[in-house]
């Protein structure tokens, strides 16, 4: 630039227009970054919810499985108890006859 540039320039009235367009542009870009820090802290509190979620859902399913096999082992329990009635009806059945 030279002195004839002071007041009316050319170049200075394209720099400020440059210099709009880019405040503008840095302002739209913060604004995206502001929501994205936004959504970046809802998703943090979403898979920390899932986590937990999970988290539980294992629990759960290891209860079930402990009732589950508790409930297997009873039919045995009941069958063995079953015999152990029979035997005493028919001993007791034999030892009446007896007597």
């Amino acid at each position: 630039m030279n002195d004839e540039c002071k007041d009316n320039c050319p170049y200075a009235a394209g720099f400020v227009k440059e210099i709009a367009e880019l405040k503008t542009g840095l302002d739209k870009t913060k604004d995206k970054v502001d929501e994205l820090e936004r959504s970046s802290i809802e998703n943090r509190k979403d898979v920390d919810f899932i986590k937990t979620s999970i988290s539980d859902i294992k629990d759960s399913i290891k209860t079930i499985a402990n009732k589950l096999d508790e409930l297997t082992k009873k039919p045995g329990n009941r069958w063995d108890k079953l015999v152990d009635y029979l035997i005493v009806a028919i001993a007791s059945i034999a030892v009446s006859k007896f007597f």
